[in-house]
């Protein structure tokens, strides 16, 4: 006769849920792989954007440090304080700038 202990009884529940338990784990890292995989792609492109997005703003400061220069510019001609040839080469400059920074966002 096969006599079956309380102890021995656990340790096989705890085999089996053991075995269950590594099973699942498995299944779900297999699941979990291709989502980080695809996460990867994503935080690629993320990368790739903040730093078409760095270099827009760089080339944008630029225009910007013109366009004031220009408002300077006029601002101190209406007061009568600077010729106006200077004044309207500012501008031509600041809105040169401005063209050739909408044709570089518009690719």
């Amino acid at each position: 006769m096969v006599t079956i202990t309380l102890t021995e009884l656990l340790l096989a529940v705890l085999i089996i849920a053991s075995i269950v338990l590594v099973i699942y784990l498995t299944v779900m890292v297999g699941k979990l792989l291709p989502v980080l995989t695809h996460l990867n792609h994503i935080l690629a492109d993320g990368e790739i954007i903040a730093a078409d997005a760095r270099t827009f703003a760089e080339q944008t400061k630029g225009s910007v440090a013109d366009m004031t220069e220009s408002i300077k510019n006029l601002n101190a001609m209406i007061k009568g304080n600077q010729s106006l040839t200077k004044t309207a080469a500012s501008l031509v400059n600041a809105a040169a700038a401005f063209k050739g920074l909408t044709k570089k966002a518009g690719k």
